[in-house]
């Protein structure tokens, strides 16, 4: 079960997630014509996740209790978590309520691009100081 990574790993991996959201609500913008700012965007985002992530990881570890589960298991069980948040923050940042196919379709694409981006501080884990996976 992931631990609270220290200040150094915790910044790098905020700033992979904002970097990461802010060229996906840039490129959201120009596929959906829309003038959402990216930068606020992906701040909605990764503070979302977070509290989506944190209320997550509370439930799971008590539904878990003294089992230890993998990694791979509880990113798994937080998929409908992470595609729920994209799913209203893509629908209240880009007004996709009314066009419910393509918020489907995109809701899933920033799924997969948050565990992307998860993918890429895993290939840090090794080499930060203090490096604990994430989960926002």
């Amino acid at each position: 079960m992931p631990m609270i990574p220290s200040f150094f790993a915790a910044a790098t991996y905020t700033a992979i997630k904002v970097g990461g959201y802010y060229y996906f609500g840039a490129a959201a913008n120009k596929k959906l014509e829309q003038k959402f700012p990216p930068l606020k965007f992906a701040f909605i985002k990764v503070a979302s996740g977070f509290v989506g992530g944190f209320l997550f990881l509370m439930a799971f570890s008590a539904l878990v209790a003294e089992r230890d589960p993998s990694d791979f298991e509880m990113l798994l069980t937080l998929f409908p978590v992470r595609y729920i948040i994209w799913y209203f923050v893509l629908g209240r940042c880009y007004k996709l309520f009314e066009r419910k196919s393509i918020l489907v379709c995109v809701s899933l694409l920033g799924t997969l691009i948050s565990y992307f981006l998860d993918l890429i501080m895993w290939a840090l884990f090794g080499i930060l100081p203090g490096m604990q996976m994430g989960i926002c």
